[in-house]
Parts: C-alpha cells; structure tokens; sequence
C-alpha cells in the first residue's frame, strides 16, 4: 500500500510540473455539470471497443459509502473531428483525450490548465497503439483521478468565493483559526465552545433537501485519535449530544452494518497529517440517513484535532455531487498565520 501510495505521489508530482509548464490565460468560464468528464478518440470505434471499454470501467466505478449506486463520473465522449475547434466542447472543464500514432516510440502524457476555459484540466495520453494506450493509461489513471478530482473541488470553491458565508467564515476563524469558504446559503444551527453545526436547508414539493457541516475540536493525546474506531466513536459522541433529529429522542450516529466507513491518510502541503473518512449515518429512532465525510487534521500550532463533516440528505434522490460540494468545502481548510484571538 505505501510503495503504491508512493508512486501515485510521485506521479502527481510529475504531472503537475508538467501543467505548471502549459497554463492557459484564458478568462472564459469552464463548462459542464459536476463529475462530467468529456473523453475524446481518433475514432468512434476506439470508445466502442477495448479502449472505450476499459475507461468506462474505470471512470464508471460506484462512488463508496453512498446509499445507492453512483459512478465516479457522467461521461461525455467526441471523435477528435468533432472536438477541435469546437466551443462547445473545448470549454469543458475536464478533457481526456487519448491518440493513437506509430510513430510514438514511449507513450506520452501532457497536461494543460485553462488553456481554453478555467478552471479546466486537459490530459493528453500519447502511443503507438490502442494497447499501448491502454498500458499507459493503466499506469496514470490513478493520477488523473486525482487532478480531475482537484479540478472538481477548486470549479466549487470559485463559485463560493462569489457569495460565501462571512459570518460563519469568521465565527470558524475565531473557534478554530481556520481559514476556509462557506457557501452563504449556509445558515448556524447550533454553537458552544469548541463546536459548530451549520446547515443549508432546500424545501422542495416531495422532499426537503438538507447539507450540513460540523466542526468540533480536541485535544491532541496520541496517533490513536486518527484510527477509524476512535473517529467512529468521537463522531457518535458529538452526533448523540449535538446533532438531534425532528423526532423526541432521535439523534445522528453512524450507520456501519451494511456499508462499513472507510479511512484514508494523507499528508496535505497545506495541513499537515490527516485522516480522511467516508461511510454512512443514520438517525437514530427516525428514519433519516445518508452519506457523510469526515477530516481529522491536526493543528500542530494548537496541539489540537480538527474534525470537520460534511454530510448529505437527500432521500430517494443523487447524493455523489452534494459530496464533492462538501469536500469542496473541507479541502479549502487552511489553518491561520494569524493567533486565534
């Protein structure tokens, strides 16, 4: 795991200098919904065959911890005639475009920032041949991945800058010396020391809609505070004290039977250490429930853990895009130069 972990790093780092080489200036905004990727082919033949087949595969796999079945990505695909040059596609914002030529002895992979759109990620996969492509791309696809992904979350935090929610944005300062965007929609729902919930509530005909956030912090005592029991364990505290429900006696807590939660760590340039975790939570004696997110980071300056959840209630309807708008939201966490006053 750590060798594999290691080579994605070292990818990632190749493939950024590469597109920090090729950025575009162009002011024109980025198109296309959220998870849209737009795949491009010499021929139509290519994505009805082997090559097409095997990034479905890929692109296509179910999103973990959702309640229902969900692909990582809304695929799009053109032939190469059809893209150049055309407005409607050269402005989306995640482009994959995969070249066959003979005369390409070592495959080749380039990638371009807002050449035409921003904020846009253009990857180009360059070989000799259909298997040669595919060999390639076995070996990046994980990188790709993961800058398509940064480009999903830096498209939501420019939409947040336009109209972010300055009151929580400092009351989370104050707290908790962070720096991070929030929506405006989103409104306080309950307070105390070293907590905060936030909600962003959407009324519908047949169902509400509801995202929220919750932000608590503790003392840091050892590594053990990072492992997936302790942070299962600290998160059914807070929901069974903090997070109630619309019924006498219900509470949130986290649902483990069906669809175990999962944790990964990383090392972020701009946070440090963290613990990222994903799985499901319900509501007890009620019938809500969905998928939720959580980032244990901590803060070296403070000697503190930092939890941050986003979680998602949407039943019978898609949940895959509120989750990346909520990441979007825990990615832009920066802890602050400035002493909390």
């Amino acid at each position: 795991m750590k060798k594999n972990l290691s080579l994605l790093a070292c990818l990632l780092i190749v493939l950024f200098l590469s597109s920090c080489d090729n950025i575009g200036t162009s002011g024109s905004k980025a198109t296309g919904g959220t998870s849209e990727l737009l795949i491009i082919t010499d021929t139509p033949e290519q994505w009805q065959g082997r090559v097409g087949d095997s990034l479905k595969a890929f692109f296509n796999r179910y999103v973990y911890a959702l309640p229902q079945p969900e692909p990582q990505y809304d695929l799009l695909h053109a032939s190469i005639k059809k893209f150049e040059n055309n407005p409607l596609y050269i402005s989306h914002s995640t482009i994959l475009i995969l070249h066959s030529d003979k005369t390409v002895t070592t495959p080749t992979i380039d990638v371009k920032r807002n050449q035409w759109a921003s904020p846009q990620v253009i990857i180009t996969l360059i070989a000799s041949s259909d298997s040669a492509l595919l060999s390639a791309f076995s070996q990046y696809k994980a990188a790709i991945d993961e800058l398509f992904k940064k480009n999903q979350f830096e498209r939501a935090q420019n939409l947040y800058k336009i109209s972010s929610g300055k009151e929580a944005e400092a009351l989370l300062k104050s707290k908790f010396n962070i720096d991070i965007l929030i929506p405006g929609s989103f409104s306080i729902a309950l307070k105390s020391n070293d907590f905060l919930w936030l909600r962003q509530a959407v009324h519908r005909k047949k169902q509400d809609t509801e995202l929220g956030l919750i932000f608590y912090q503790l003392p840091y005592r050892d590594t053990a505070q990072f492992g997936l029991s302790h942070i299962i364990r600290q998160r059914d505290s807070i929901g069974f004290n903090y997070i109630k429900g619309p019924t006498d006696g219900s509470y949130m807590a986290s649902s483990v039977d069906v669809i175990p939660p999962i944790r990964e760590v990383s090392e972020d340039k701009e946070t440090g250490y963290r613990a990222i975790t994903r799985g499901l939570w319900m509501m007890k004696k009620d019938f809500m429930g969905g998928p939720f997110i959580t980032y244990t980071l901590y803060n070296k300056k403070q000697n503190k853990i930092l939890t941050a959840e986003g979680y998602a209630y949407n039943p019978n309807g898609e949940k895959r895009n509120f989750m990346i708008q909520l990441e979007a939201i825990l990615q832009s966490i920066r802890f602050s130069e400035e002493p909390k006053k």
